[in-house]
């Protein structure tokens, strides 16, 4: 069977990301994020989950979308606390953190709040219900701007729960394909782990598996990444290879992309996002064509 080649020379959102432009209709975390809120570090229980249940609490009220099931949300919330006894009172101070599906860093941001009471040889035990609430509050509120600031791609929105056992609206339906994703060449920092794991959640959401090795019935994607040298602007290749269980090539994706230079230096982040959502249109389109299975 004849290879074909398919060519994603738009300006994508993947494009408009890294360019710092986003689209009129672009969607924010704060649409559609789920987030699970974590126990505070270095707060003594029970008040760690204290904080972090009144967090979850008012940023509920603020209209985040909140998971109490830690393996259900996509994102999670981590605090890490410290409280110091001071002149005017007890000082605590949480250091927050939010965390996507690749456990990297989202965003992060501080919140204090000076509790009236003074305990110099244990400065918790000053720290009063109605300041965890005021600390809880200014959380839930900053969360709020710091969601709205962040784009996704749509296509790898968290799924919503169908039911309290935490299955999602894909995983009820049989696959329609399956894929194994093999070596990302080429990517500069995290691309390579990065780029697989966005290219997995988007072809889960059309209801192609992802599984872990090569067989019969399974289709192989492999891709190689060039980024040419640093000016101004870098110019930044994908090429999406689509195979099949013998080594059989039946199409390849390719992206070409123009960035601001250093851009990907240090990390991908949402722009994994970005280019596997534009590459697996064209894959799931090819899928189709060819059949659930690999043809002979």
């Amino acid at each position: 069977m004849a290879s074909f080649r398919i060519q994603i020379e738009c300006l994508t959102a993947f494009l408009l990301l890294m360019l710092g432009i986003s689209g009129a209709n672009a969607t924010t975390l704060l649409d559609d994020a789920l987030i699970y809120v974590a126990p505070i570090e270095a707060a003594p229980p029970p008040m760690n989950q204290s904080i972090a249940n009144l967090v979850a609490e008012e940023s509920a009220r603020n209209g985040v979308q909140i998971e109490a099931t830690q393996s259900v949300a996509p994102y999670h919330l981590v605090g890490v606390a410290s409280a110091t006894a001071l002149d005017a009172g007890t000082n605590v101070m949480v250091v927050w953190e939010l965390k996507g599906a690749n456990k990297n860093a989202v965003f992060e941001f501080i919140v204090e709040e000076m509790a009236p009471y003074q305990s110099p040889d244990a400065p918790w035990d000053a720290v009063d219900r109605e300041s965890l609430q005021r600390l809880a509050r200014q959380t839930a509120d900053q969360l709020v701007v710091e969601l709205d600031k962040k784009t996704v791609g749509t296509a790898v929105l968290a799924a919503k729960t169908n039911d309290a056992s935490g299955q999602t609206e894909s995983s009820s339906k049989p696959a329609f394909a399956k894929v194994t994703i093999g070596d990302i060449v080429g990517a500069p920092s995290d691309g390579d782990s990065l780029l697989p794991m966005a290219l997995s959640q988007i072809l889960q959401q059309v209801d192609v598996e992802t599984v872990g090795k090569s067989a019969p019935d399974v289709y192989t994607i492999t891709a190689r990444v060039t980024v040419s040298e640093p000016t101004l602007k870098q110019t930044v290749g994908i090429t999406w290879l689509v195979s099949g269980p013998n080594g059989q090539e039946y199409a390849q994706i390719e992206q070409n992309n123009e960035i601001e230079a250093g851009a990907l230096d240090e990390t991908w982040g949402d722009a994994a996002v970005f280019a596997a959502a534009a590459a697996g249109e064209g894959i799931f389109a090819l899928i189709e064509r060819l059949g659930p299975t690999p043809p002979k």
